[in-house]
């Protein structure tokens, strides 16, 4: 962790990176070695490496998250495409516009994910963000249902008082579409966007 901790990277300086190594640092000390909890961590990269961790841990759920397309293809942020997008795109592809290079990135790494939890029944979840935002007690207790947790309405009540909308849900209705591949427009509708 200290070695991985020196350089920042592109969105988060060595000094946010340090703060979090400590935080799981303080966390792993803390537990005893024979007492087993649940844990969790959020990296939106993980489903690169996903088919080997399910493989490896039987009992291991995974939550994906996922937002509208549209809306990630018109985001700042382009670590996972710079990262990996020569792993899903060609050379001509990853030379189109951001926002077009980046929904086309977001459909082949969904279209890969949901093919991974067709094979993980019961281990795979998604939370779509937007419906989250939007029903936060009825999204919620998905989730909790899937992991198994028991819960009253009033921790769904308070969890979901944490969670605010931002700014950026739906910016997409401000831009053109025309400038994306229609087939990706297409497959984003059919996970249930309008």
């Amino acid at each position: 962790l200290n070695t991985l901790v020196v350089d920042g990277r592109p969105q988060h300086s060595s000094e946010w990176l340090a703060e979090r190594a400590h935080s799981l640092r303080s966390v792993l000390q803390a537990s005893s070695p024979l007492e087993v909890r649940p844990w969790a961590w959020k990296e939106p990269n993980t489903h690169i490496v996903l088919p080997k961790l399910m493989y490896i841990a039987r009992d291991l759920k995974y939550i994906h998250v996922m937002r509208n397309g549209l809306d990630m293809a018109w985001s700042t942020n382009q670590n996972q495409l710079m990262f990996w997008g020569n792993r899903f795109l060609s050379e001509e592809e990853l030379a189109a516009s951001r926002p077009r290079a980046l929904l086309k990135y977001w459909c082949r790494t969904h279209q890969r994910i949901f093919e991974i939890a067709r094979l993980l029944p019961g281990r795979f979840f998604i939370l779509n963000y937007d419906a989250l935002c939007l029903s936060p007690v009825v999204e919620l207790g998905k989730l909790l249902d899937f992991l198994q947790i028991n819960y009253s309405i009033s921790l769904v009540s308070a969890l979901s008082d944490l969670i605010q909308s931002p700014n950026s849900l739906g910016r997409y209705q401000f831009q053109p579409l025309d400038i994306f591949d229609p087939e990706d427009v297409i497959y984003v509708r059919s996970l249930g966007y309008s």
